[in-house]
């Protein structure tokens, strides 16, 4: 798994996440938000239109990440996820809290007219 991490402004960043997220791969992905926390970062796009697996501990970490977002203020909002993956983040309940964008820079603007039909309302 790749990550990269980008700000756009001193508390928001943008966490582009590629490849197979799962048991092995999961404490990247927690390094990289629990670095985020550790500065402040309280407003997150995760950019997941080049994640090809996501497992119960990618689920989990996302969920977390979301929590602590809201908690502090912010948020954390989901970009380009595979149709598989956005079946996932519905059927296990994370879409309900969590927004899910077709598109990154929709995500970053919380465009509405960008949201994922199965996550609107």
């Amino acid at each position: 798994m790749d990550i990269s991490v980008t700000h756009p402004s001193a508390d928001s960043a943008v966490v582009d996440v590629r490849g197979q997220l799962d048991i092995d791969t999961a404490p990247q992905l927690r390094g990289a938000f629990d670095g985020l926390r550790e500065a402040a970062v309280t407003r997150i796009a995760a950019d997941l239109s080049q994640l090809t697996f996501c497992d119960s501990i990618g689920l989990s970490i996302l969920a977390v990440t979301h929590r602590y977002c809201v908690d502090s203020g912010g948020w954390l909002r989901l970009a380009g996820p595979s149709a598989f993956l956005t079946r996932l983040l519905t059927v296990v309940g994370i879409a309900d809290a969590v927004p899910i964008y077709r598109s990154l820079a929709g995500a970053l603007a919380g465009d509405s007219a960008d949201l994922v039909p199965a996550t609107v309302g």
